[in-house]
């Protein structure tokens, strides 16, 4: 059999189809002037060469202000000679900035991790520039935002919709990354559907626990039709039932008594709940951290 070269998920021509957007980490810092706010990616998604260029630049950025969760390697911005030019504010105390902050020549900002977008697209700590490692673009355009995803832009979401955001949306498009070998999600609450059985409306109607199980069970599942030959091709045919959200529970028929439908929502109250916990992702004492981390 021959050999079939697998296409690259990127585009192989990033370069030459943004050239007009394309600059050296030295260039790019240029933009950057004194007295601004600057966000540095997050751990090993630190962009180095743009730290190292932005850090060069030290006697032409008087007052500007380092914010950051916390980073991987080297930060060579939190250095004693430079505490003029920057001001550290990190998030979570790395052994890269331990020392400038314990002399008081840096800030130590206490906050909970699903607090932080909010904090910044509440215009409350208002951002100049970020500092951030993508993935090459592929041949759309689009990015993704490489080994290190934690301070999502979430506004108002909540717990479970953070781990459903990183589990359906993040988490697929990260492992198209080259080198990802699996994406693991911590904290947050895993979204369900939650039935909550009425005993007394069971009895009502002369219902059990078992046929509402039965019910559910036989209502949220994909069937198979087998195949269907036709001019020499083979069709798979499959009847498709998963539910998709509550009222496609509520709605379905647990029995009829005399020709009147007893549906779900008669005996019960279905409502979107989340998996028991049995554990929690933490940062700074959060108690709604949601994270990946790749592998």
């Amino acid at each position: 059999m021959p050999n079939e070269t697998k296409a690259p998920s990127w585009d192989p021509n990033w370069q030459d189809s943004y050239s007009d957007m394309i600059a050296t980490p030295k260039e790019a810092v240029k933009r950057i002037r004194p007295g601004q706010r600057v966000f540095v990616g997050t751990g090993c998604g630190q962009p180095q060469a743009l730290v190292n260029a932005l850090s060069a630049r030290g006697s032409e950025l008087t007052d500007t202000e380092i914010i950051h969760l916390l980073t991987s390697g080297d930060a060579p911005y939190a250095d004693e000679r430079l505490s003029d030019q920057f001001r550290v504010n990190s998030f979570f105390i790395a052994e890269n900035v331990r020392g400038i902050i314990q002399e008081g020549m840096g800030d130590y900002t206490p906050i909970f991790l699903s607090d932080i977008p909010r904090l910044f697209t509440s215009g409350q700590t208002p951002l100049d520039a970020a500092l951030i490692q993508v993935s090459p673009p592929d041949e759309r355009g689009m990015c993704s935002l490489g080994v290190s995803v934690d301070i999502v832009r979430s506004d108002t979401l909540s717990a479970t919709e953070l781990r459903t955001l990183h589990h359906w949306i993040i988490r697929p498009r990260m492992v198209q990354v080259p080198g990802v070998a699996e994406i693991n999600t911590w904290g947050g609450q895993e979204k369900q559907f939650h039935v909550v059985v009425d005993p007394g409306n069971l009895i009502k109607h002369g219902l059990t626990l078992d046929d509402v199980a039965r019910v559910v069970r036989q209502g949220n599942r994909n069937a198979g039709g087998g195949m269907l030959d036709a001019g020499g091709e083979s069709q798979l045919i499959q009847g498709q039932g998963l539910v998709a959200g509550v009222e496609d529970l509520a709605s379905m028929v647990v029995a009829s008594v005399g020709g009147a439908p007893i549906h779900l929502r008669d005996v019960a109250e279905v409502k979107v709940g989340h998996q028991i916990r049995r554990g929690a992702a933490t940062a700074g004492a959060s108690r709604s951290a949601t994270a990946g981390r790749s592998g």
